[in-house]
């Protein structure tokens, strides 16, 4: 898995492109070709369905952040492989609809993965690893509720993705500039986010 001549983000669409072999494809087949013992893969993969056109799918950002959310604390665990449970793993999506979202999200993929590399990797250590996990289990947490707000679920996701990648790639400079959005992404939830989720349920 993520072993071909392609970048890490074009890998993994690939990868995720040759899932199952019937018409619909579950969240469990995607998860088997990414490797469920990468826990960077683990990261990146929920994150890109919620920024490529699949989190137009209802529910999908919300699956998606419990997905991260429990990679994360598995993580945390000092598990080896990434358990999720069987109504996850179950979840279809049709595979017209899944090569559709795949095929609109490479032109972006491939600029990515010309542009990220392994940079200040004294930054990518295990310490690091654990708290941009813990990270990204909070943003993850926050986005079933940012849905009330267009593109909010989406903006988190991307985050958590380059988190993902930094951790993938071993690219401290890319970690730097996801701990920088971070910030703005809890500033933007606090100010934006949680006064519409006072005003529907206040």
């Amino acid at each position: 898995m993520l072993t071909t001549a392609e970048g890490r983000l074009q890998a993994l669409l690939s990868d995720v492109a040759a899932a199952g072999t019937a018409e619909t494809v579950t969240i469990g087949d995607m998860l088997e070709r990414v490797g469920r013992r990468s826990y960077g893969a683990m990261l990146l993969f929920p994150s890109l369905i919620v920024v490529s056109p699949l989190s137009g799918i209802p529910g999908a950002p919300s699956t998606a952040a419990l997905i991260i959310i429990l990679v994360c604390v598995q993580y945390l665990m000092g598990r080896d492989t990434v358990w999720l449970p069987r109504p996850i793993l179950d979840v279809r999506v049709p595979r017209r609809r899944l090569e559709w979202a795949l095929r609109r999200t490479r032109p972006l993929v491939r600029v990515v993965d010309r542009w990220v590399r392994p940079r200040l990797t004294v930054l990518i250590n295990r310490f690091t690893f654990s708290v941009i996990t813990a990270i990204c289990a909070l943003l993850a947490a926050t986005m079933p509720p940012s849905e009330v707000l267009p593109f909010a679920a989406t903006i988190t996701a991307s985050i958590i993705a380059l988190f993902a990648l930094a951790l993938l790639v071993r690219d401290g400079l890319l970690a730097l500039f996801a701990f920088v959005l971070t910030g703005g992404a809890v500033a933007a939830f606090l100010i934006f986010v949680v006064p519409e989720l006072l005003k529907i349920f206040g």
